[in-house]
């Protein structure tokens, strides 16, 4: 669209919402695709009028099977690798540290507590690590 003779009049919004992709947002869609797939399978099957009880339940089963398969390490991987192909092939810059890694904030001393374990953080060993633990695991447990 950005680069049609003439130029298309939704140029502009397609050069705005291709800068607002990023790695994180193609690895999301990586890991929401399989999910929702599933998913989608069976809510239409949930809704057929003519389902009953024991067809629910295996259909439900089935859903909750796949969903433990997919949280693995292996498929974790896949898709990540999945991502990172698809961000190099659109000239997308993978981050080589995880978010929030940048800077980090001090808390505050009147917040501070020698035994609170909540202030403090867990260090990832790569970007890999904290996308497998803050965003996969997190979503398909969800």
């Amino acid at each position: 669209m950005t680069e049609q003779e003439p130029p298309d009049t939704a140029a502009g919004d397609a050069k705005m919402y291709l800068k607002a992709i990023d790695f994180e947002f193609l690895l999301c869609l990586e890991i929401a695709t399989p999910v929702f797939e599933v998913t989608a399978l069976a809510s239409d099957a949930l809704q057929n009028c003519d389902i009953d009880l024991s067809t629910a339940y295996t259909v439900v089963d089935g859903v909750m099977d796949t969903l433990s398969n997919l949280r693995t390490e292996e498929q974790f991987g896949k898709l990540f690798k999945s991502a990172t192909e698809k961000a190099e092939a659109a000239g997308i810059s993978i981050p080589t540290v995880h978010p929030g890694q940048q800077r980090q904030r001090r808390v505050p001393a009147k917040y501070w507590q020698s035994t609170n374990v909540a202030t403090e953080s867990h260090s990832f060993q790569s970007v890999e690590d904290y996308y497998r633990g803050k965003v996969y695991y997190s979503f398909v447990d969800v």
